[in-house]
């Protein structure tokens, strides 16, 4: 190999650590996200009453399928509309 293919080795391959870096705080900052709405999930559930505006921040906030299976199992819990 040339001086000049070394050359250009080197720069694809730190791009390529550029790109994973990234990558790898871009799923850091998913992972925070993630755990302030278990955070916020686990504080409403723990409730005997949940204010409409509280559970509309969770839905707005959390992943649509992950809802979808808790208000299977709390169906009771959570009402739309309702102040429990």
């Amino acid at each position: 190999m040339g001086l000049s293919a070394l050359k250009r080795t080197k720069e694809i391959i730190q791009e390529i650590a550029a790109f994973f870096k990234s990558f790898a705080d871009f799923m850091d900052r998913v992972s925070q996200e993630a755990g302030v709405d278990i955070e916020l999930f686990d504080a409403l559930v723990g409730k005997d009453k949940v204010r409409v505006n509280a559970f509309r921040t969770l839905v707005l906030g959390a992943d649509k399928f992950f809802l979808e299976a808790i208000l299977r199992v709390e169906r009771d819990k959570f009402r739309v509309g309702q102040v429990l």
